[in-house]
Formats: C-alpha cells, structure tokens, sequence
C-alpha cells in the first residue's frame, strides 16, 4: 500500500490535482471553531493543527489512502496559511488572546488571556508541519517539504530558547515577548518538542502541583487568580473559573499517556479509577461531567460535577488510554504492522481484550505481574499476516523488545521471563528479532496533590461592593410614589432604523422592543418596571426568567448640561446628548447592576439558582421588574431624566450580567444586522423620560 501511494500520490501531484488556490482572507486555510446554517466563527488555534494531525493518524492506521490524496491539498492550504497568516520570524504559530482551549470570554475581555502564543499550540503546530511534511514526502512534493521543514526546525529551536526554562515551560509568550509563567496544565502537551529530561521536568510539575486523585486542574491552586469552585455566586460568574482552577476531565488523557511513557501506569491508573468511579456512580451514570470543582465544599466529601453532564472529548481519552496507553495498541494498515507495548497496571491483573485489526477480530491476552511475562494474539481469525512488534519491561527493568512476521491464522505467544525471550507460532518456536535496552524514560517521587483552599483567596473574598439581596431586589409597594409610567411604541426596535435581530430563533421578536417604563420610590427603595413586546427566555438560566434582552438605565440626576457621562458603555456604544450626559447607570441582564459616571460599582444584585421561584423577569408577561435601596441609588425625584437602552444580550455563554450584543452590517445566527457604519450604537430602541 506504502508503495502504492507513493507511486499514485507522485504521478498525480505533476497533475493538476494538488493545486492550492490562495487568498488575501487571514482565516485562509484554517478550521472554524463553530459552523453554522448563518455564520462560521474562527476563533479557535488549535483545530487546524488537530485535524490535519488526526488525518495523517487516520490514514496511517486504516491505510485510507484515496482519503489522503483528497485532503492533500486542504492540508497544503492549512500550512501555507498558517505560514502567511499567522506565523512570526521566530517559526511560532500566533493567535488571539482566547483562541486556545481555554477561550472563556467575558464583557471585559478573556478570563485566562494566552496570546499571542501559547506552548500548546506552538506543539501542535509542530505536529501539523510533521504531518504536512509526511503526507508531502509521500506525495513527491518535495519542495512544500523541504520549505515546512525548514519553519519546523526554527520552530524547534526558538521554542528551547523561548519557552524552555530551569524549571519548565512557560505557558506562553505575550504580544510583547515576555514569558507567562502562571502554572497551567497546557505543558504536558508540548512534550513533542522537549528532551527527555525537560520531559521528566513538566510530567513532575504538573502531576505534583495540577493533578488531584480526581482529575487535573487548569490553574495551580497557590496562583492569586485560582477559583476552586466553578459555579460560586455571588463571588464571581462561572466563566471566571472555568480555566482558573476548576478540574477539566479530559486533560487526565495526556497525563496518563505520559506517565505511561515514563513507566508510571499504577500511579496513572489511580486516575482512571477515580474516572470509572464519577462514570458509574456520580451525576449522569454511564458518562463522565466536562468539569469538577478543584475542592470539596465546606462540609462534603467529593468535588462537585458542573459543566456538561456528558461530554465527548474526556470519554474518548477516556477510552482511549485503555487502547493506546495501557494495552498499548499500535495498529497501522498502511505498513501492514501492529505494535504492542503493554503497560497494564497490577489491578487489571490478567487482561484480555478484542481488537479491530481490518475489520477482524485480534483477541489479546497479556499478562505481566508474574515471574513468566505472556502476550499471546489469537490471529486464527486473519487471513494475512504482516509485521509485529512487542515491547514488555522485563522483571530485572530491562526494556525488551521482540520484531517477528506475523504468519496468517496463527496463534502467537510471548514468553518472557527476565530477558530471556520465546516466540512461539501455533506451539512452534518462530524466528525473532530482540532488542534489550534500559527504559528511555524515567522520573521519581512522583504523587498527586491533595485540593486545599487557602484563606484569603482573591476569587472568594466576594465584590469590593455591596450586593442586592433577592429580597431587596423582588421588593414591591403598591402605595410607592410614581414618579414615571410611560408608554413607548411597539415596533419601533430597529435601531438608527434598519436593525434586524440575530438569526437563532431564540430571540423572540419584539424582546429588544420596549413599551412600557415605570418608577416609583418610598423611603427605603426605588421600584422599576420594564414591559416589552415579548421576552425570550430559553430556559439556560431559569433564575433571570429572561434571557437575550440586555437594558441601559441611564440617570441624570443633576440636570445640568455638559455634567456627568455622555458614554453609555458595555459595548452600548451609546452617546447621549450633553444635555442628559448621566450620574447614575443601571444594567439589567443577567443581574442587575448599578454604577456611577466613573464605572464605580455602587451596588449588585447578582442571581442564584433558588431565585427560580421569583426570578428577575417574566417572559410570560414581557416584564422586568426589580428594586434599587436608595441608600445606593438617591431618592428619585421628578427632576431626574431617564434615557432607557434595549438590545441583545451577550453573557458569552458564561452567565452574569453580561452586555449589548453585536450588530453588524449582516445579521447571523447570534448577532444582529442592518448597521451602515461601524460606529453605530449596538442599541434597539430608546425611552428617554424626564421633566416637562
């Protein structure tokens, strides 16, 4: 088949089949992190690189080879773009602040910020120049070659001298240059382009300072900025934590995989166990959570599940490191070959399992916890034979490996007892090939962390503001003093008059649209009442009772011109006129929020999940109501202006407040349409109500 390829792959590439067209767009080339029937977003580094990995891992294991000349030339644009679009003098592939894994995004920017060239992408962009390179060679397109070779040797060799130090690497180098040496998960991936004793250097630092009995976790837990709990109100939105201490269920993948590497199976399958443990007996049964907290709360005796019930990525490693990394599977169709180097941790004792081997059955059983190590393959199902390798660790730690021809319909055993090897073929000793060596790897000392909560945690001493109860907020007074009721237009949500809302059906029409504006006071709060034409409400976040309509209160509460702030922020891009310029802003989304002209918060009320039962909005009547304690707002008074701001809401995905969302000239699935200049507001409709 190799030979085939090459062969097929040369003629056709002197062809026309492989031409790349280009083009002046910076996405050229790259996979978008999400696509939809309305838009594609690019806000993703590392799928390019991925895919163009897992296609060459495709092709080399099922021997696929009319899939690889098809992506032949989607693999040369992906590189040839990286190179144009996105890649430095220093070989380094560069990106956006939040355009690695950890792309959590909040109304004032990412929560864990890794631009503009985190470790991890840098190796996976090394993979993806290998790939290119291997499907290049194969292809005899030897000067894409011999160029990506070139990017990746500087690559190798700028990252020893950027990102490697004494005590590991960074995780990744700012717009300026400077090295972010925050304690992060992300270095067990660049293992690809360190030596073995840097290698020894990470598996350590992120087994004994990231990794607990349940999983590794995204942010060190002595960093100023780790959040031990991922959904922690009123302390701070959930999307502060997701990437800042909390424990990702799929990185326990690539840490098992390199504590196999470095021999450390039973310390890798305490893991696993603890994985089997939160899939049989924790939240959904029969998958695993996308993500637990880093500690146990006060008074409970296992990390809280949060994110995703059931997500796809930790369950593959999941299964994965069972094939790869324990039974130590290597299955290639393309070189006819199938490598073992099993590693099975004493508690699996004797294993045996069936493999895929081109659509066959291979049973396995290996045995390693004895005097007598045994791997036997039942090939009496095969119709062809092909290339074997065996590597086992000897009882003396000698690394042993056996190269042999795999006969057709043969059962095949190993025996291996100190050094001393015995292949036999159907009962009848087979000619081999041995090769004795001392393990590659290896790294002492090693354990988990154990979670601990430090006093006095930046992310649990809570706002440096007061906070609105629910109580305080949900506050009524039929005989409060009305100093407003005014009624607005229906109909009139279109912006500087062209608006249309985003695509995805979940915005309701008429939920930007404002009809109706009330406030009245007694002597502990201001009342206020907001009705619309309609309200969406999703069902994401129950306790708002809406969800998608963002609001601006905007106060003058002095009355005189050219006084106070005429910006209304949190991407409003709102300017009022300097007669209305504002003391006091009030914004309601997922929460309410109350802030001066300076941006000082003077007050929040932040929701809880038990707020359901009387919760900030109704969609089912259009209205949003809440209450302000004077004390943080002033008595209203009927020389106070108000000037009311409705559009879309945008909390990122991440809860809290959130912001205006985005209209562009064209509308897609999440962001509106119908702007003629990019300097117009992000605003629907306006009430301006005040004196006479």
């Amino acid at each position: 088949i190799a030979r085939v390829f090459g062969v097929m792959a040369a003629s056709i590439f002197e062809g026309s089949m492989f031409k790349v067209s280009s083009s002046t767009s910076t996405n050229f080339g790259r996979i978008p992190n999400i696509v939809t029937t309305t838009e594609k977003g690019y806000n993703t580094a590392d799928g390019t690189p991925r895919f163009i990995m897992m296609v060459k891992e495709y092709v080399e294991r099922s021997g696929d080879t009319a899939f690889g000349f098809q992506m032949y030339p989607v693999i040369v644009r992906s590189i040839d773009g990286t190179i144009t679009y996105h890649c430095d003098s220093l070989g380094f592939l560069t990106h956006g602040d939040a355009e690695t894994w950890m792309d959590a995004v909040g109304p004032d920017g990412p929560w864990s910020p890794r631009g503009n060239r985190a470790n991890d992408i840098q190796a996976l962009w090394a993979q993806q120049l290998e790939a290119g390179i291997w499907f290049a060679t194969r292809v005899g397109d030897t000067k894409s070659a011999q160029r990506w070779n070139q990017t990746l040797r500087r690559l190798q060799t700028n990252f020893q001298t950027y990102f490697v130090t004494e005590r590991g690497v960074v995780d990744h180098l700012k717009i300026d240059g400077s090295a972010d040496t925050q304690l992060r998960p992300n270095q067990i991936f660049t293992t690809p382009l360190l030596s073995d004793e840097v290698r020894a250097k990470v598996l350590a630092t992120v087994t004994r300072n990231l990794t607990y009995e349940h999983g590794v976790a995204s942010l060190w837990q002595d960093d100023e900025n780790f959040h031990p709990y991922h959904q922690y109100n009123p302390y701070y939105p959930k999307d502060a934590a997701y990437h800042n201490g909390i424990v990702w269920t799929w990185l326990q993948g690539p840490l098992i995989s390199e504590l196999r590497s470095f021999g450390r199976s039973e310390l890798a399958f305490r893991l696993t166990t603890n994985s089997v443990h939160q899939i049989l007996d924790r939240g959904a049964v029969g998958t695993q959570s996308e993500l637990l907290d880093a500690a146990p709360r006060p008074g409970e005796t296992e990390p809280r599940l949060s994110g995703t019930f059931s997500q796809a990525w930790n369950l593959a490693e999941f299964v994965r490191n069972f094939y790869d990394d324990y039974l130590g599977v290597r299955i290639s169709l393309l070189e006819h070959s199938l490598v073992l180097r099993p590693n099975i941790p004493k508690a699996m004792g004797k294993v045996k399992a069936t493999i895929n081997l081109n659509g066959r059955g291979l049973p396995i059983e290996i045995e390693q916890h004895s005097s007598l190590k045994t791997v036997v393959l039942d090939g009496s199902n095969l119709r062809a034979g092909g290339k074997g390798k065996i590597q086992l660790m000897s009882d003396t730690d000698r690394l042993v490996g056996v190269d042999f021809k795999i006969p057709p319909r043969a059962v095949i055993r190993l025996e291996l007892r100190d050094t001393s090897v015995t292949l036999l073929a159907d009962g009848i000793k087979h000619d081999f090939s041995s090769v004795i060596d001392n393990p590659r790897l290896s790294v002492e000392n090693l354990s988990f962390a154990s979670p601990l909560v430090r006093s006095g945690l930046r992310s649990l001493r809570g706002p440096s503001y007061p906070t609105i109860t629910h109580a305080q907020t949900k506050a009524k007074n039929a005989h409060a003093k009305l100093i407003v009721n005014t009624g607005d237009a229906a109909g009139d949500d279109v912006g500087t008059g062209a608006y249309t809302y985003p695509k995805n059906p979940n915005f309701a029409p008429g939920s930007f649209d404002i009809t109706n504006f009330t406030v009245s006071y007694d002597d502990t709060n201001a009342y206020f009442g907001l009705r619309f034409k309609s309200l969406s409400n999703p069902g994401w976040h129950p306790e708002y009772g809406f969800q998608l309509t963002f609001v601006a209160v905007a106060i003058d509460t002095d009355g005189i011109p050219g006084r106070g702030k005429r910006l209304v922020e949190r991407n409003a891009n709102y300017l009022l006129d300097d007669q209305h310029a504002y003391e006091r802003l009030i914004l309601v989304g997922g929460g309410v929020r109350l802030e001066d002209d300076h941006r000082k918060v003077l007050a929040e009320y932040i929701p809880a999940e038990t707020d359901v039962t009387n919760p900030l909005g109704d969609a089912e009547s259009a209205t949003i109501s809440f209450a302000i304690p004077v004390a943080y707002l002033g008595k209203p008074a009927p020389t106070w202006t108000f000037i009311v701001l409705s559009g879309g809401q945008d909390d990122h995905g991440g809860a809290g407040l959130g912001e205006f969302r985005n209209v562009d000239r064209e509308a897609s699935e999440w962001s509106g349409g119908g702007k003629t200049r990019t300097e117009e507001a992000n605003v629907y409709d306006v009430l301006m109500v005040g004196p006479e």
